[in-house]
């Protein structure tokens, strides 16, 4: 289960048409997932790669209690 922000999700989903819970569709099975060291961050995120729906690219960070949707490729 995902747990998100509704309005951050609303918010995305108007922008980019990508509402966060569309994560929930998210093949974890087959994703690339690396940790996300970018920055210094208060706990371990890491960067995800994968299918979601429609045979699409998805790219995401997650951390332990969240998903922030970042780019969807069709």
């Amino acid at each position: 289960m995902i747990t998100f922000d509704p309005a951050k999700s609303e918010r995305n989903r108007a922008l980019r048409g990508l509402p966060f819970d569309l994560a929930n569709e998210f093949e974890f099975e087959t994703a690339v997932i690396n940790e996300d060291t970018r920055f210094k961050y208060p706990e371990v995120r890491y960067l995800a790669t994968g299918m979601a729906r429609w045979a699409a690219v998805f790219n995401g960070v997650l951390s332990l209690t969240e998903w922030i949707s970042r780019d969807l490729v069709a």
